[in-house]
């Protein structure tokens, strides 16, 4: 099989290409819950999950672990509206040779996936802020 690719297919795939590079890359924040025999499950039905800004859960969800991408940080509170007095403290889980962010706990989630909020099992969550 021969692909033949015409001029005017390079120029739409060309269009494409810088169409999608000129688009901002869009966030993405998760959140993982443990069960009983301490196996993790992404929470459904998080609504704005991909969006800037202070965002409500409709109910309390149970939260062990936050994993976000594209967002310079992202916080997590305990109660709804981003209370500044319920935010949470988290612990990277994952390997911290090159992320000096990383090291201690802290409040503010840079991006990546093993951003665990407690060693005891799961926290309950209201609110979450991405910026």
């Amino acid at each position: 099989m021969t692909l033949i690719i015409r001029p005017y297919h390079a120029l739409a795939v060309s269009c494409v290409v810088a169409l999608m590079l000129a688009l901002p890359a869009q966030g993405d924040v998760r959140f993982y819950r443990t069960n009983k025999k301490g196996q993790e499950t992404e929470s459904e039905f998080v609504f704005n999950a991909d969006e800037r800004g202070c965002h409500n859960f409709p109910l309390s969800r149970k939260v062990h672990r936050v994993a976000q991408v594209r967002f310079e940080y992202c916080e997590v509170f305990t109660e709804s509206d981003c209370r500044d007095d319920s935010i949470v403290t988290a612990r990277w889980a994952g390997k911290r040779k090159r992320s000096p962010d990383k090291k201690e706990p802290t409040t503010r989630l840079s991006p990546g996936a093993m951003w665990v909020l407690s060693e005891e099992g799961n926290v309950k969550i209201r609110s979450w802020r991405c910026q």
